[in-house]
This record gives C-alpha cells, structure tokens and sequence, in this order.
C-alpha cells in the first residue's frame, strides 16, 4: 500500500496524471495498469481518475480492512487526498453493512472489497424473496418498486466513470467472483449495478503481471492485452537500488535437526532485536493455524495483524522495537513504514485438492518468485541495512516457480467459485452456454463440483425451465437456510460450510417448530462452535492416552462439557468455548484481565490455555452472534461467559424437546460437513492404544491434528462399546497437512442414520459411503 510522506514526489504526481489522463481518452473499455510497488496506484491514481473525468471511481481491494485503509489514509493526508488545491471526497464500504439493491456509492472514491463488488451486482438482480402472495396488493407494490429502480437508474444513470479491480495479481476466489461480476455486467448476462452505462471503464492493475495476472480476462488475447496496457514507471515508489541484503540458511542449519519453521523464525528474530535497537521485523507466518500462535507467545514484542487491535495500531508511529506477524496473502503490501528486516518462509500452507480424497486439504506450497519479491518489498530501503532471511538455504531458491497463477483454478475445488457463479448469472453458469469465465473449468472437477452443490447437502437446484430453452439451469435453492447462509458469508467471510451449518441450523429449527427459547438457545451453542472450532483456546502438550482426562483440570465443567441427555454430543469446539466463558466469568469476578488469570489458574501438564484466541475470542463470538440476530443480552450472555448458566440449566432439566433441539444442531453440523465424516476405533500395539481413523468418503485411513483435541477419544469409545459398537463416528471441520482432521465433532449414531433416510434402500450407518462418494 501507499505509505504517508510529507512531499509527495511532483515528478510522481505527474505521471500519474499523464496515466489517468491516458485512461479516460482511451477508447477501450479494458484497461490494464501496471506499476511498482508504492507508486500510488491504489490512493493517488483514483483520485485523477475522478478529477479528470467528472464521474465516480469504485476501486475494489483484496480484503474489507484493506479497503477501510485505503480510504482512511487519503481522507487524513492533505496532499494524496487534494486535486488542484480542492479536496475530494474519499470513503470506503465495510462488509459489514448490507448492500442496498439500489447502491449508489456516496463519495467521489469509493473504496470496496472485491466481496462487496461482487455483492453490488448480485443485489440489483435477485428478486424480492416471495412473500407467497399474489394479489393485487403485492403486484402493485412491485411495480412501485421496480419503478423506483428505474427512477433511480435514469436520475444517476451516467454516474461511474471507472472501476477498478486492484492487486489482481493475487487471483483469490474472492477476487474472481468479484472479475465475475463486472464481466458479466459488461457481457449484458445480468444487469449493471446503478451508475454503470456504456461509458464505464474497468481497470485491472497490478504490480506484478509476471504472475499471469491478466491472462484470458475478458476474453481478451495476449496481444490485445498488451496493447490496453499503460505502464507506470515509477510514479510515487521509492528509487529503486540494489541495497536490500538477502541472507539464505546455511546448510549446515538445513542438515540440521528439522524444525517447524515458526520456531526457527522466532529464533532468527530474537537474534534481530539482540543486534539492532531500531529493528522493526515483519515475520511472515507460513500458516493461519496453530504455528503462529507459538510465535505469538515467544515472548517478543509483537503487533499482531491477524487481529483487528493489530490492525489498528499499525497505523501509529512506533519507535519503539517490534515484531510485526502476519500471514501473507500477497495482494495488498502490509501498510507498515519502517521495515528493517523481514522474516520470510519457503512455503505456506493453502488449501489443494487431494487426488485420492477428492477435498481440499492443507499442503505446503512452495512460493513463487514473485512472492518472495512481494516480501521483500516491504523493507524500507533508506534504512541502514534492509535484510529479507529467507527461512531455506539458497539451493532452494532456483527451485521456487517464477509463476503461481490462479491457484483456485490449478488446486481448489472450484466449489465456490461454482456456487458464487450460480448465485451471480445461473442462466451462463453450466456448460455448453456462453460465460464470464475466464477459464475452462475441466468437466470431471466441475461435475463433482456440482454435485456437492446438488446432492448432499443441497445447495442449489433446477430453475424453472420454459419449453423453449434448449439448455436447463440450476439456481440457488428456493429454502429457508440460503439466506441467513448468504448474508453471513457476504457479512463476516465465512467459510461456506460455517455458514451453510448456521443457516441450515434454522431452517430445521423453523421446519421441526423448535419454541423460540430453545432455537436461541442452540444459536448460541452454534456460535461458539464456529468462533472455537476456527480459534481454539486449548492446545495439547502431549497425545491422547487411554487412562488419561485432559479436561479434568477443569472438574468443575465436567457436566457441562456435552449437551442434552447423552455423553456422545460433544466436540472439541464446545469443549473449548466451555472451558473460555468459565474462564472469562471468573476473571471478570476477579477483575484480572483474562490471559493472567488463564495463565495463574490454568496451569497444567497436559493442556496449555493459548492466550492469543483466549483474547481475540470476545469480539469474533460478539460479532457473529450480531450477525444471527442474537440480540445484546444474548450476546453478552456469550462475551461474559454467563450462558454456562443457561447450559447447566438446560443439562440438568433436559426431555425430548431439549434433546431434539441439540439433535437438530447436530444435524445441521453433519449436513454443512458430511463429507469429512469418519470412523474412529482404538487399536492395540505392543501393549499400546492408538486411535485408528477410517475416511467413509474415500474409505481411506486418516490421522488427526492431536495437539487441538480436547475430547476424551477412549471415553467415547468405551461409550461406543456399551451400544456394541467397535468405536464411533467423528466429524473433523478441517482436514489439516497430510490428511489431518481438526476440531472433532462426535455424531452419535442416530444423527449419522439421518444421511441415509428417505433412500430407496435403507440400511442404517452400514451403506454410507456410497452417500458420501465424491470419486
């Protein structure tokens, strides 16, 4: 991003304005910018783009935080934010806030995310949800409606001169439903947003095209691509020089014992603070999962990005001595001045299909060359020294791609980008139609794509299909769950199965007439699992044993560590949100910040109290429990740790309606993640008692990620045996590394019989993998 100076470079400026006049004489239509890092491309350039034109500029970012950035910095900065001594009026669109259909951005640059980009076609051209009348009354009324629209469309018809998509190279899911969305406006598939019109132009810019950042987009060629490209030099990006030091590993640190890279990066800055008073370390995290969280607790003194205080404060002047942690998503360069040295890994861990399985699990992937330019250009080059360590030896660096592309296309699913396309223009979404996609989706990943958006659990369904279409459709389907599923995804960034379990969570509720008293209640319970299943608090020192209970250090929360009437409804997520809001509710009554009073009376050999999500765990609960309509009492009930109360109570006096109530939220569990479904038995070697875990799926055997378990595994085998059983089924929300299951859930029988009713032929728990399939 574009850092604060005092002066801006006038030689900069100018070229800018040269750009920005070039873009607005142009006759094409798509346009492609490429420039350096820092040179103004993402603050500056708009504000030409607006002032030379006369019409409004929307410029989509990575990430919704990224956006507020942005907008924020050019609003404070008298220079960047001025065009011939005027000031313009700059302000950004949280994700947060709902995307009215008739949007009309307020400010002359309007900063966006590419999610609310995406958000402000989809809005214009889904309909009213039915009210399942139709009479005179409601047809007025939509005629009035649709009228107003279109009032409104003549009135700011000719409002938006420019849209650009910005930090493209990065290719997300997130950013190609956004390319989506503007293609398909442009191709006449749906209908432009408000302010659109023929005149509108779109920008893709990027400072690293290496990464076949523009390839195919829309539908235009190489050489056409070419020829719509501006270039800038330098705009306002520092001088470039040749003062950046690199430092590889040894090998004899490579031959070394192996190590995970977080330590060795906390290791290498430790050494940086003990040999330079003024270093300012950005440490790149190589997983957003529990390695980081070692880091953060290395005793050093750090601002953590991955935190919303993180993010806030990087825009303070720090003198003082700091460790910045970040996990990198290589769109956008951390706003952070003042780099001395960056800590950078040789891979990251993304999410890649597994041949075998046929889901995403989480693999080191080797970064590109390009990355490791975008690391390294985040060190200030007027510092005495700026150093990138590169966390490998310099054998390995020739080894690292040039290029990494659209990894979505190359190793996902394509399970989103399907739905997001489905959702955007259903009629251009299936094969053999014309589409704003920019790549081929090969038919055997997109038909097992599609089926996990049509089969189990639903998702999508056939459109209503009239006698003289040749090619039928599918759109998103016509239940009660999508909607609360939609929002929460737009809203907070869910992960499509997290939020399909919230939404699907109510539309049982609502379907089975679960009292009002007991669906809040289970919401909440659905909450905590999402926000702990993500985050846990608890994190292992050793790996299960049979005649251990990791939770009894906690004897107090025994009974309330399951729900309802039986001791196999229990996960690990709940463990943990149990176990936070006791915490949470004592260190209030003791008024002590809760990560000391974790850390003075939580002590134990087994469980160590992880006080980085112990603190960030507050606001992720209190937000999300907004976004399900919970109300502030319910809300504070969650934040304070108070509905222990309610669960205890719901325990002790729980009957059949409370038990269906907890069935149901199982249910919806199972339906968001069926396809991680698993087979847990404890298997004997050399007089030891290991848990063996079979993938129904793909009928594979699987292990777990051990250090985040926190229910007892041979408790519930032993519950398992008392119903002559050999063990018992689990369901993992993440398949972590190599096969790895994460945050456990158990699924009592009778929940995981529900895959399999209303079949042709019912056989209970016995033919589930020829419903969970995915070969």
């Amino acid at each position: 991003m574009q850092e604060a100076r005092n002066v801006l470079s006038k030689s900069g400026d100018a070229e800018l304005r040269e750009v920005a006049k070039r873009c607005v004489s142009s006759p094409e239509k798509h346009l492609f910018v490429v420039g350096p890092s820092q040179s103004g491309k993402s603050t500056r350039l708009p504000m030409f783009l607006a002032a030379s034109s006369g019409k409004r500029v929307i410029i989509a970012q990575p990430d919704d935080w990224v956006a507020r950035y942005h907008a924020e910095w050019v609003q404070e900065s008298a220079a960047a934010g001025t065009y011939s001594g005027q000031k313009r009026s700059v302000g950004y669109y949280a994700d947060l806030t709902e995307t009215p259909i008739d949007f009309v951005p307020d400010y002359e640059v309007n900063y966006v995310s590419y999610r609310w980009l995406y958000r402000m076609v989809v809005g214009i051209n889904t309909p009213a949800p039915s009210t399942g009348l139709d009479n005179e009354y409601t047809r007025a009324k939509a005629a009035e409606a649709k009228e107003a629209l279109n009032a409104k469309r003549e009135k700011y018809g000719q409002l938006i001169g420019h849209v650009i998509l910005d930090d493209f190279h990065a290719q997300s899911v997130t950013q190609e439903l956004g390319y989506l969305a503007v293609h398909a406006a442009t191709l006449g598939f749906v209908q432009p947003p408000i302010g659109f019109f023929e005149g509108t132009k779109f920008i893709l810019m990027t400072a690293y095209p290496e990464n076949c950042t523009f390839l195919n987009c829309f539908g235009l060629s190489e050489n056409q691509i070419k020829q719509q490209t501006i270039t800038i030099t330098t705009g306002l990006a520092p001088a470039a020089h040749d003062r950046i030091e690199e430092i590889f590993m040894s090998e004899s640190e490579e031959d070394g014992k192996l190590q995970e890279y977080h330590s060795i990066a906390v290791r290498k800055a430790r050494e940086i603070l003990k040999t330079n008073a003024n270093a300012r370390v950005l440490l790149f995290m190589d997983t957003t999962y529990s390695a980081r969280n070692i880091a953060r607790q290395a005793h050093l003194p750090t601002l953590d990005l991955e935190t919303e205080s993180g993010r806030n404060q990087m825009r303070m002047s720090l003198d003082r001595q700091v460790v910045i942690l970040a996990t990198p998503s290589f769109a956008s360069r951390i706003p952070i001045r003042r780099i001395t040295d960056v800590i950078c890994p040789s891979t990251q861990r993304l999410p890649v299909v597994d041949r075998q399985i046929h889901r995403e699990v989480l693999v080191d992937t080797h970064l590109a060359e390009w990355e490791l330019t975008w690391a390294k250009n985040h060190l200030d080059r007027t510092c005495i020294c700026p150093t990138i360590h590169y966390m490998f030896g310099s054998s390995k660096y020739p080894n690292n791609v040039k290029v990494s592309g659209a990894r979505w296309f190359h190793h996902g699913d394509f399970v989103d980008i399907l739905l997001g396309l489905i959702r955007l223009c259903p009629k251009n979404a299936m094969c053999d139609v014309p589409t704003p996609m920019r790549f081929e989706i090969p038919i055997t990943e997109g038909g097992r794509a599609f089926n996990r958006l049509t089969l189990m659990p639903e998702m999508v369904g056939p459109g209503p299909h009239a006698l003289h279409e040749m090619v039928p459709y599918y759109r998103l389907s016509d239940t009660h769950r999508i909607q609360p599923m939609l929002k929460l995804g737009d809203c907070c960034g869910l992960d499509r199965r997290q939020a399909f379990f919230l939404g699907q969570l109510e539309d049982l509720a609502v379907a089975h007439g679960v009292k009002a008293t007991k669906q809040r209640f289970v919401s909440m319970v659905a909450v905590a699992m999402v926000v702990f299943g993500e985050t846990p608090i608890l994190r292992r020192k050793g790996p299960p044993r049979s005649n251990e209970n990791v939770t009894g250090v906690f004897p107090n929360l025994q009974s309330l560590l399951h729900l309802g009437l039986y001791e196999d409804f229990t996960s690990d997520s709940w463990v943990n949100a149990v176990v936070w809001m006791d915490i949470k509710r004592r260190a209030d009554a003791a008024r002590v910040d809760i990560a000391v009073f974790a850390q003075e009376n939580h002590r134990s050999k087994k469980l160590l109290v992880d006080k980085v999500p112990l603190q960030a765990a507050e606001s992720k609960l209190r937000l999300l429990a907004r976004m399900v309509d919970l109300d502030e009492t319910l809300q504070d009930a969650l934040c304070n740790g108070s509905f222990l109360v309610e669960v205890e109570k719901f325990n002790n006096t729980a009957n059949e309606a409370a038990q269906m109530a907890v069935e149901l939220l199982w249910t919806a569990y199972l339906d968001a993640y069926r396809y991680n479904l698993a087979y847990v038995q404890m298997e004997k070697n050399n007089a030891k008692t290991t848990a063996k875990i079979n993938d129904i799926s793909s009928g594979l055997g699987i292990d777990y990620a051990w250090k985040h378990v926190a229910i007892d595994l041979f408790e519930q085998a032993r519950i398992g045996e008392r119903s002559l059983r050999d063990g018992f089924y689990a369901i993992g929300s993440v398949l972590k590394g190599s096969r790895w299951l994460r945050n456990l859930t158990v699924m009592p029988v009778n929940i995981v019989c529900t895959i399999t009713e209303d079949r042709d032929s019912y056989e209970g728990a016995w033919n589930l993998h020829t419903h969970l399939n995915l070969d």
